[in-house]
């Protein structure tokens, strides 16, 4: 999950990139345009948050497997495996 300040860095961008493309708007048509495009994009991005957060358990499910089968396994390199 992106940290805080790189949510702002992208607000800032998507802002400033915003600023931008208004003075290019000119028209209704540009503008219903844009809208339509804008709200395709953050519905995607909702989209893919939502995917993100709803595949949580089952990534946190893999990788406390991952690491519980590492933690289970002897190899000859292991300094803690049985010694005579």
């Amino acid at each position: 999950m992106p940290s805080e300040i790189e949510i702002s860095i992208a607000e800032m961008f998507s802002d400033a990139t915003r600023q931008n493309m208004v003075t290019e708007l000119r028209t209704q048509d540009d503008w219903d345009r844009f809208k339509a495009i804008d709200e395709t994009a953050r519905q995607r991005t909702r989209d893919e948050i939502d995917g993100y957060e709803r595949d949580r358990p089952l990534r946190l499910a893999a990788a406390r497997k991952d690491i519980i089968d590492e933690a289970g396994s002897l190899t000859f390199e292991s300094s803690h495996a049985f010694r005579h």
